[in-house]
């Protein structure tokens, strides 16, 4: 073009989905190849399948498909299982993958001597090693030690320690096929927290879910605390899943909380209609908003129309006004009732407000102001008029 100037136009041409035809197994004789394929994610191409995306190639889940096959030989008696070596080839003139693993299974071992050691004066070790769910003797399993490392903390959050580090130290003994654990239990370095970063909130603010959580930036780590603002962000009723993970920083004493949630639907819509004898025909219209605008207010507007009364009410409730543990609701409503069996109709207005504020963990006090107008009209004076 004029002045030195060039034009790229990149022109692409995408292939299908590569998928996987066929997945070997080579150097298994303890659980069978389809037993190994039916842990895995991904799955072998078949004509039934074509509304499935598990036998689309993907190299990562294949690595994920790896750590659930070691898992599930190491949950089996097998502690030196591994892959030798994973290929995964491309088939002459098609777009599909062959994907070859070599295991070594390795031999059946069983739990040996098994203890547990304290550093911590309030931890009982023989009171923790007798409640632990294996024992000497049971077929070797790692899911059942990583689960003893959890019981093992919650134990000692309730007797005070916060920061504890277990150590499980394993010990192989190949000439009688045992594995021998102590659980080394030491007081581990104080954690703080650097950072806390929520995600999935795609509606809902940041500081709706932030001032549900008990901890803040700089604050000692502390489990009882992120369990029971788990607690809190899950009984807001915003989200389908909440999750907090724990994720290690640069810097040994600190790190980084993150607090995945995922949205569902807050709002309600109610639509009705009846017919009695005393008001004839009827309507009724509401609606509901828990999560308004996504900063979790409350808005709430009911109605009924019907030939001798009408009514609407309308509500707005900010759980935390001026961001104070404050709640302050609004509501306002009108009442308009012309029964046919009496000679006059009346006409009901009104406003209230109520504010709510914790006086403990379990206890608050409520206060509330109402004002309201009757006006009561003779149906014999309205049609003289």
């Amino acid at each position: 073009m004029e002045n030195n100037r060039v034009n790229l136009t990149y022109e692409i041409e995408e292939s299908d989905v590569a998928e996987v035809s066929k997945i070997i197994i080579l150097g298994n004789s303890i659980y069978s190849s389809s037993k190994i394929k039916s842990i895995m994610k991904t799955k072998e191409k078949k004509l039934l399948r074509f509304l499935s995306s598990a036998d689309r190639y993907d190299p990562d889940k294949l690595e994920y498909d790896k750590q659930l096959v070691t898992e599930f030989y190491n949950n089996n008696g097998y502690p030196e299982f591994k892959f030798t070596s994973s290929i995964a080839q491309l088939s002459l003139n098609k777009n599909d993958f062959e994907i070859i693993l070599n295991v070594s299974e390795g031999d059946k071992y069983n739990f040996g001597k098994i203890q547990v050691t304290s550093e911590l004066k309030k931890i009982n070790a023989e009171m923790l090693s007798n409640r632990l769910p294996f024992k000497t003797g049971d077929l070797y399993n790692a899911g059942k030690i990583k689960q003893s490392v959890e019981q093992i903390k919650n134990t000692a959050e309730l007797s005070g320690y916060t920061f504890i580090e277990i150590n499980p130290q394993l010990n192989v003994d190949d000439e009688n096929k045992e594995v021998s654990v102590n659980l080394e239990i030491n007081e581990g370095p104080r954690v703080y927290v650097n950072e806390i970063n929520i995600t999935g909130n795609t509606r809902t603010v940041d500081k709706v879910i932030r001032r549900e959580f008990s901890l803040t930036e700089g604050d000692a780590y502390n489990k009882f605390a992120i369990n029971y603002s788990k607690d809190s962000i899950r009984a807001l009723n915003f989200f389908s899943e909440v999750d907090i993970k724990e994720i290690r920083t640069e810097y040994p004493d600190k790190l980084n909380l993150e607090i995945s949630v995922e949205e569902k639907n807050t709002g309600e819509a109610s639509l009705g209609a009846g017919y009695s004898s005393a008001t004839s025909t009827s309507l009724n219209i509401g609606l509901k908003e828990t999560n308004f605008l996504g900063k979790g207010q409350k808005l709430n507007l009911t109605s009924s129309f019907a030939s001798t009364r009408n009514t609407y009410d309308i509500s707005y409730t900010e759980p935390y006004f001026n961001n104070k543990e404050l709640a302050l609701t609004g509501s306002i409503y009108s009442n308009f009732t012309d029964p046919t069996s009496v000679n006059y109709e009346t006409e009901d207005l009104g406003l209230g407000v109520r504010a709510q504020f914790p006086i403990g963990p379990n206890t608050f006090l409520e206060g509330r102001y109402s004002l309201f107008y009757i006006k009561s009209k003779s149906r014999l004076q309205r049609n003289f008029l």
